[in-house]
C-alpha cells in the first residue's frame, strides 16, 4: 500500500510511523534538538536558526504524543519561533 506525497515513513525515533513530511524538511533547514527521554510516550523536537542556544526565545516546539491517539501539539498553540528549548516541559501545548 502506498501512501501519499505528503507523508513519509521514518524510522528510529519514530519506530516505522508515517509522519508528514513538513516536520521533515522543515527539521532539515533548521537546527533541531530531539528529546525522546523526559516524558514517556512522547516526542519534543525544538526548531531554531542555528546558533540559538537553549535558554533563548527564539525556539517552535512540537509535542508528539504516541498515544494512541498520536497527538501532535504546538507550544503555545502555535508554530512560531518565540519559545525556549529549556523550558519545553512547562510549555502549555495544543
Amino acid at each position: 500500500m502506498g501512501h501519499g506525497s505528503d507523508s513519509i515513513r521514518i524510522r528510529g525515533i519514530f519506530k516505522g510511523r508515517i509522519m508528514p513530511r513538513v516536520i521533515v524538511e522543515d527539521m532539515i533547514e533548521r537546527a533541531s534538538r530531539v528529546d525522546t527521554t523526559s516524558t514517556v510516550n512522547v516526542i519534543y523536537i525544538g526548531e531554531a536558526d542555528p546558533g540559538v542556544s537553549d535558554d533563548q526565545p527564539f525556539w517552535r516546539i512540537q509535542k508528539i504524543d504516541l498515544g494512541p491517539p498520536i497527538q501532535m501539539l504546538w507550544a503555545g498553540g502555535t508554530d512560531q519561533y518565540d519559545k525556549r528549548w529549556d523550558q519545553r516541559l512547562s510549555l502549555v501545548y495544543s
